[in-house]
């Protein structure tokens, strides 16, 4: 066949994108604690093995293996995963863009929590206070007016 035979080459650039969603619609976690794979993968709307994927990429997922080297994933687990396929399918993330935003997300919680001990604190301190000043006697003055006749 021909240069010329062939058929003209596509321009893919002028291909429609596919619709971004705006968001997923996806099942319910059931309450549970554990969950295998194949369920994880059915609540994610993924495959297992990009499950498996992101354990190696991410660092964020780590299922606990079973005496068999099953994995269980944990509700965090699952929870996380969820996020990063929000993070990469609606959101337009690479994975290692959503493996920051999640670390990013991570140290604003431990930055809220460190604040809510702080504050937490100072309202200790504030009611030893107010105890101290309960429990202290109140004087009372009594002014002896003596009359100058």
């Amino acid at each position: 066949m021909t240069k010329s035979a062939r058929s003209p080459a596509r321009d893919i650039g002028s291909w429609p994108a596919p619709p971004t969603p705006a968001s997923l619609d996806l099942p319910p976690l059931p309450n549970r604690l554990f969950f295998r794979i194949g369920e994880v993968a059915e609540l994610v709307g993924v495959k297992a093995h990009v499950l498996r994927y992101w354990e190696t990429e991410l660092g964020l997922l780590r299922p606990m293996k079973t005496r068999g080297s099953h994995r269980q994933y944990r509700r965090r687990d699952v929870e996380i995963a969820r996020l990063v396929r929000q993070l990469t399918e609606v959101e337009g993330y690479t994975i290692a863009g959503a493996k920051k935003k999640i670390t990013e997300l991570r140290g604003a919680k431990k930055e809220r929590t460190s604040l809510s001990r702080e504050l937490a604190a100072i309202r200790d301190e504030l009611l030893a206070t107010a105890t101290l000043f309960e429990a202290s006697p109140r004087r009372t003055h009594s002014f002896e007016l003596s009359g100058g006749t």
